[in-house]
């Protein structure tokens, strides 16, 4: 899935895609709430055997992250290895485009 950026009236919107100029998810106003559609998403469309017995990442918790930073060695990652433990980084963002119309 591709996550993308664009402008709304004067704001950000995102969405996301699952190839190019097919869009698989509804509009979301910020970061966080797309991040929570991903995780639910990718969570409801797993057809592996789940080995998590709890589905809240311990990570989103300050506290608990802190507690795991410690106890993890310093090679390992604080992040998981699913994709959805990654944090949620833009793919492509058409905010410049956007600008670029505007000005011709």
């Amino acid at each position: 899935m591709y996550f993308i950026k664009e402008p709304h009236q004067g704001k950000p919107r995102y969405y996301f895609e699952d190839r190019p100029s097919h869009k698989c998810s509804p509009y979301f106003q910020s970061k966080a709430r797309a991040d929570q559609w991903r995780t639910q998403h990718q969570q409801t469309h797993y057809t592996g055997t789940e080995l998590r017995h709890c589905q809240g990442d311990r990570r989103l918790n300050p506290k608990e992250r802190a507690r795991y930073e410690i106890a993890v060695s310093p090679a390992t990652s604080v992040f998981g290895r699913r994709k959805t433990d990654q944090p949620l980084r833009v793919d492509r963002d058409l905010s410049k485009d956007h600008i670029d119309r505007l000005l011709e």
